[in-house]
C-alpha cells in the first residue's frame, strides 16, 4: 500500500468515525437508525467536500498531485509510442551530446589533473624577444639555481626532474625506457597516492644508494609486467644496475616517463640542469610571483648567459595553460554547437507536442468546461514535457558517458594524460538541470498555446478543423526556421573545421614520407666516448641496415625527423651583422638524408662521405634561409655559425675540437616542413652529424614495401653489430609521425566531432521538417480534396505544399548563413587552421536543400495523390 492510499484511508476512517458517533448519539436520543443516519449526514454536510478540504491542508498535497500528473503523462506517452520514441530520441541525442561535451570540458579544463592544489602549480617560461615567431619555452635551471628558487618568498615548494633515456638490461633483448630523476618531495608536492606501494619520498635520499628504489608508471607496469599486482619488491635492472620496485602510480598520474627514481641517484656531474615546477603560496597572485621570479631569473641569465636569449621576457604559466590555449576555445565552440543541437532537439519536441496537442483539443476543452483552470492545464502539459525530458536525459547520460570515453580512447594524446572522464556529482547536476531546462524550453510554448481552448468551437467542430489556426501554423514555421538556421550554422562550422584539416593534410610537405620509418638508436651510458668511435659505430650500423633485403635507402639523422626537426639555435652570418639575434633550425644529418627523403638539391652540392666522416666544416641550407638572407642568390661559399652550439657534457655529447665554429655553405636544398604541419617553414641549416653527436641517433630507413614490415630484419641487422644494442620500442613510419603531431590530432578530432554534430543536427532538423509537412498535409486534407474536386491538378497541389514549406526553409537558411558569416571571424580567431571558403558554406546550403527536398517530397506526393471524394468526407 502506498503512502498516499494509506493517508486517504485514514481520512476516510476518521470521517466515518465522526458520522458513526453522531448516529449513535441520535439513536440514544430516541431516533430510529435510518432517521439517526440521515440527521447525522445532514449535520456533517457534504462528505466529498469535507474530504477535499481536509486534503487541501495536507503539506504534501502538491507531491500527490505531481505524482498523479506524472502517472497520467506516462499513460499518455504509452498510448503514443511513435511520438514518444521520436521525442525521447531527439532529446537523448541533444542532451547526450551536450553532457558529453560538458564532461570533456570538466575533465580537460575545469578539473584536468589529480594533483593537490593544482591551481597553484606553475612553471616558468620565457619569450624570446629576438625571435618573435618562436614559441615560448620552458627553461631549465642548474641545481644551485633550483635551490635558490626554493627560497623565493612566493614559492611554497618546488619540484624538479631530469628526464634521461635508459635501458632495461638483464634480459634477452634490451628495452629502452624513459627514466626521470625526480626530487624526493614529489609525494608531498603532488599528494597523489600510489596505486600499489608508495611514491618516492624524502627518506629515499638517504637510503637510495643502498637499495635504489624505483617507482613504475601505470603504462609501463601494464606493458612490461602485464599489470601484475605482486610486482612490489621485485628487481628491475636499468643500465646494469639493480633497482627495487617500491610502487606503481595510478593511471591518471602521468608525469610522462616510464619509471621514477630519486634525484639523489643522479651523479653530481650530471646534475647540470633540471626542469622546475613551482607551487605558489596560498593567496599569492600570478602577477606578484611573476615579478619576484622574473628578477631571480634575470640573475640566473647573468650567471649562465648561454642558456638564455640576449633579450627575453619571463612569466609563469599554470600547468594547464598550454592545453587550455591549444584546445580550450575549440572545446567551447563544440559545446556551443551541441547546445544548438539540443535546441534543435527541443524544437523537434515542441513541434511534436504542438501537433499532438491539436488532437487533444477536445480533451482539453472538456477539462476546461468541467472547471479546470488554465494553470492546472499548463501544469499537466509541462509535467508531460518534463517526463519526456527526464527520460531523454537518463538515456542521454549513458550516451554522454559512452561518447566521452570513446573520444578519450580514440584520441588520447589530444588531451592532458591526467584527464579522466568520470560521471561525478557536477556532471550529474548538470544533466539534471539540463533536463529541467530542456523540458521547460520545449514544453512551454505548446502548453501556453493549448491551455486556452475555445470551448464553443471545439464543441461545434472536430479537433482537426480547429487545429488549422494561423497562429499554430506560424508557431510551427518559426520553430522550423529556427531549426534550419541553427543547423546551417553548425554545418558551416563543420565545413570550416573539415576544410582546415584537409588543407593541412594536403599541403606540400617538401619531402616524401611514404615507405620511410624512423628507427631510434639510444646508446648505452658510458659507451663510445670518442667522436671517431661513435661516428664509426653509426656508420657500421648504417651499412648493415642498408644490406637488409627490401631496404632502398638509409640515412643518419641526429635530430632531423620531419615535420618537427632541428634545434632552434641563434646564428651569425660572416660579414652580415644583425642588430638582434637570428634563429634557424640546426639539423645534424648524413649525406644520404636528402636522397632518402627525396628532397631535391636546388643549388651547389652535398658533402661526400669523406667530409662526413671527419665532420667537415661545411653546411647546406634550405631555400627559406637562402631567400631571406641571400636574396641575390649568392648563398654558396658564405660562412655561417651557431655560437651557442658547444659540447657542455662530454658524457652525453661528443663533437669536433673547439674551433671558431664557422661553416661554409656548399649547397641549397628545397624547403621541407620543419616547424609542424600548420606553420611556415623556418630557415634551416644542415650539418654533418659527426660534428656533434649525442647518446644516440635515429636512422631513416626507406623500404620497397611497408616500412614496419622490415623492422624485424632491421633490428636483427643492428644486433649483428652489437648484441646489446636496443631500438626504441616506439618505432614509427613518417606517415604515422605526421598523424602523431598535436595539430594533426587536434584538428582531426574537432573535424570529426563537428562533422558528427552537424550530421545529427541535420537529421533532427529533417525529422522536424518532415513532421511539420506531414502535419500540414493532414490538416489540409479537406482543402486539397475540394481543390482537386474543382479541377486542380496534382502538380498544383504539390506546388502549394512545397511553396509553403519552401518559404520557411529559405528564411531559416538565409538567417543561418547571415549569422554564420557574422560569426566567421570569431570562429577563425578561436580555432586553429580554420579554412574560410565561401564554397564550403555554399556546399552546406546545397546539401541541406537536397535533404530538405527529400524530407518534404514524401508527404507532398501523398497530398497530391488524395482522392477528392474521400478527402471531402475526411475528418
Amino acid at each position: 500500500m502506498t503512502w498516499w492510499k494509506y493517508r486517504a484511508e485514514r481520512l476516510n476512517d476518521e470521517i466515518q468515525a465522526h458520522i458513526d458517533f453522531e448516529v449513535q448519539e441520535n439513536v440514544e436520543a430516541g431516533m430510529s437508525p435510518d432517521e439517526a443516519r440521515h440527521a447525522a449526514m445532514r449535520k456533517f454536510g457534504n462528505v466529498l467536500l469535507a474530504r477535499e478540504r481536509s486534503r487541501d491542508v495536507w503539506e504534501w498535497l502538491w507531491a500527490e498531485r505531481l505524482c498523479q500528473d506524472v502517472h497520467y503523462a506516462l499513460r499518455g506517452l504509452g498510448r503514443n509510442p511513435g511520438f514518444s520514441a521520436v521525442a525521447i530520441l531527439s532529446l537523448a541525442l541533444g542532451i547526450g551530446a551536450t553532457t558529453s561535451m560538458f564532461s570533456l570540458i570538466y575533465a580537460v579544463l575545469l578539473h584536468p589533473v589529480p594533483y593537490a592544489d593544482w591551481q597553484r602549480l606553475t612553471y616558468p617560461i620565457y619569450f624570446n624577444d629576438d625571435q618573435p615567431t618562436s614559441p615560448e619555452r620552458w627553461f631549465i635551471l642548474t641545481w644551485p639555481q633550483y635551490q635558490q628558487l626554493l627560497k623565493a618568498d612566493c614559492v611554497e615548494d618546488a619540484l624538479a626532474d631530469d628526464d634521461v633515456t635508459s635501458e632495461i638490461t638483464g634480459q634477452d633483448i634490451p628495452e629502452e625506457v624513459t627514466l626521470t630523476y625526480i626530487t624526493e618531495n614529489v609525494s608531498s608536492f603532488l599528494r597523489v597516492p600510489a596505486l600499489l606501494g608508495r611514491n618516492i619520498q624524502p627518506s629515499d635520499s638517504e637510503a637510495a644508494h643502498q637499495q635504489a628504489p624505483v617507482v613504475l608508471s601505470y603504462d609501463f607496469w601494464t606493458r612490461h609486467y602485464n599489470g601484475d599486482r605482486n610486482v612490489l619488491r621485485q628487481t628491475l635492472e636499468l643500465d646494469h644496475k639493480p633497482y627495487t620496485i617500491v610502487g606503481v602510480m595510478p593511471k591518471d598520474y602521468t608525469w610522462e616517463p616510464d619509471v621514477y627514481v630519486p634525484m639523489s641517484l643522479l651523479p653530481t656531474r650530471d646534475r647540470n640542469y633540471v626542469l622546475p615546477v613551482m607551487k605558489l603560496k596560498p593567496g599569492v597572485s600570478l602577477g606578484r610571483a611573476d615579478a619576484e621570479i622574473g628578477a631571480l631569473v634575470q640573475q640566473f641569465a647573468k650567471e649562465t648567459p648561454l642558456d638564455f636569449p640576449s633579450r627575453f621576457r619571463m612569466h609563469l604559466e599554470h600547468i594547464t595553460d598550454r592545453i587550455v590555449t591549444a584546445i580550450g576555445h575549440a572545446l567551447i565552440l563544440l559545446f556551443v554547437a551541441v547546445v544548438m543541437l539540443l535546441i534543435i532537439g527541443c524544437a523537434n519536441c515542441s513541434i511534436l507536442l504542438l501537433a499532438r496537442g491539436m488532437s487533444r483539443q477536445s480533451e482539453l476543452a472538456v477539462r476546461s468546461a468541467l472547471g479546470a483552470s488554465r494553470y492546472r492545464i499548463i501544469r499537466q502539459l509541462i509535467v508531460e514535457a518534463l517526463v519526456l525530458a527526464v527520460t531523454g536525459s537518463l538515456i542521454g547520460i549513458l550516451v554522454a558517458y559512452w561518447m566521452a570515453k570513446l573520444i578519450f580512447s580514440l584520441f588520447p594524446d589530444v588531451f592532458m594524460h591526467e584527464s579522466v572522464i568520470r560521471i561525478n556529482l557536477p556532471i550529474l547536476a548538470f544533466s539534471v538541470v539540463l533536463a529541467v531546462v530542456s523540458g521547460l524550453l520545449f514544453g512551454l510554448l505548446p502548453s501556453l498555446r493549448m491551455s486556452r481552448p475555445d470551448v464553443s468551437k471545439v464543441m461545434q467542430a472536430t479537433g482537426r478543423k480547429v487545429a488549422g489556426r494561423s497562429g499554430q501554423a506560424r508557431s510551427l514555421s518559426t520553430l522550423i526556421a529556427a531549426q534550419i538556421a541553427l543547423t546551417t550554422i553548425i554545418m558551416g562550422a563543420a565545413g570550416v573545421a573539415i576544410g582546415g584539416f584537409m588543407q593541412m593534410t594536403h599541403r606540400s610537405f617538401g619531402y616524401d614520407p611514404a615507405h620511410v620509418m624512423s628507427v631510434p638508436i639510444p646508446l648505452h651510458r658510458h659507451s663510445y666516448f670518442s667522436r671517431m668511435e661513435r661516428a664509426e659505430y653509426f656508420k657500421t650500423l648504417q651499412q648493415k641496415i642498408a644490406a637488409v633485403p627490401g631496404v632502398t635507402g638509409v640515412a643518419v639523422s641526429g635530430n632531423a625527423i620531419p615535420p618537427q626537426s632541428g634545434a632552434n639555435l641563434p646564428f651569425e652570418i660572416l660579414g652580415i651583422p644583425s642588430a638582434q639575434r637570428q634563429y634557424l633550425r640546426t639539423n645534424f644529418i648524413g649525406p644520404d638524408y636528402f636522397s632518402t627523403l627525396h628532397i631535391p638539391l636546388m643549388q651547389g652540392r652535398l658533402w661526400d662521405e669523406t667530409e662526413n666522416s671527419r665532420g667537415a666544416a661545411v653546411a647546406v641550407i634550405n631555400q627559406t634561409l637562402a631567400r631571406r638572407y641571400f636574396p641575390n642568390g649568392n648563398a654558396i661559399a658564405q660562412q655561417i655559425r651557431t655560437p651557442t652550439l658547444r659540447v657542455d657534457n662530454p658524457e652525453q655529447m661528443v663533437g669536433v675540437p673547439d674551433t671558431d665554429g664557422w661553416l661554409q655553405v656548399i649547397g641549397v636544398v628545397a624547403d621541407s616542413l620543419n616547424n609542424g604541419l600548420d606553420k611556415p617553414v623556418e630557415p634551416a641549416l644542415y650539418i654533418p652529424y659527426p660534428r656533434f653527436m649525442w647518446m644516440g641517433t635515429q636512422f631513416l630507413v626507406r623500404t620497397q614495401g611497408l616500412p614496419l614490415a622490415s623492422l624485424h630484419d632491421v633490428q636483427h641487422a643492428i644486433l649483428s653489430v652489437n648484441s646489446d644494442q636496443q631500438t626504441d620500442f616506439n618505432v614509427r613510419d613518417l606517415n604515422q609521425r605526421i598523424e602523431q603531431q598535436p595539430e594533426f590530432k587536434q584538428q582531426r578530432l574537432f573535424s570529426i566531432l563537428f562533422g558528427l554534430f552537424s550530421g545529427l543536427a541535420l537529421a533532427l532538423a529533417l525529422v522536424g521538417l518532415y513532421s511539420v509537412v506531414s502535419y500540414s498535409v493532414a490538416q489540409r486534407t479537406n482543402e486539397f480534396g475540394i481543390r482537386m474536386a474543382l479541377g486542380a491538378q496534382r502538380g498544383h497541389v504539390l506546388w502549394i505544399v512545397c511553396r509553403n514549406i519552401g518559404m520557411t526553409v529559405s528564411t531559416g537558411l538565409l538567417a543561418g548563413i547571415l549569422i554564420f558569416l557574422t560569426l566567421q571571424r570569431l570562429l577563425a580567431h578561436w580555432t586553429q587552421n580554420s579554412y574560410a571558403n565561401p564554397l564550403i558554406l555554399a556546399a552546406a546550403a546545397v546539401l541541406f536543400i537536397l535533404c530538405a527536398a527529400s524530407a518534404c517530397i514524401i508527404p507532398a506526393l501523398r497530398a497530391a495523390s488524395i482522392d477528392p471524394m474521400q478527402a471531402v468526407r475526411y475528418e
